[in-house]
């Protein structure tokens, strides 16, 4: 029987991995059927500068863009998850041990950025 050993990328690792990584469903869907993206340039073809804008129905002052930083943008969605009444996020601010709970919920809103936000 030959037995070859199977190499992996740090990529391919990374991709199997957030595969099988827990998200909270009902979130996820929640963002998924709130969000609107919009891609916008300024500048001729050459010099031109390009962001993507991502809003929210019904939430329209949570929108972010690719000028934020990450735990801005992820801020801003727990914000918007709180005052849909889908969680508390005094218990993310205030309380600085993860459960599981919490865990799962960071995970679900960087895996709806990673989605969402084009690869740089």
């Amino acid at each position: 029987m030959d037995m070859t050993r199977i190499i992996l990328t740090e990529e391919e690792k990374g991709d199997l991995l957030s595969k099988h990584e827990e998200i909270d469903r009902k979130i996820m869907n929640f963002l998924l059927r709130r969000y609107s993206v919009e891609e916008k340039t300024i500048g001729e073809d050459d010099d031109a500068i390009k962001w993507v804008e991502v809003n929210f129905v019904d939430f329209p002052m949570y929108g972010f863009n690719t000028f934020m930083n990450r735990k801005d943008m992820e801020w801003r969605i727990l914000n918007m998850l709180e005052d849909a009444e889908k969680l508390n996020a005094d218990e993310f601010r205030y309380n600085r041990q993860l459960d599981k709970n919490k865990q799962k919920t960071i995970k679900t809103i960087r895996a709806f950025l990673n989605f969402v936000l084009p690869v740089k």
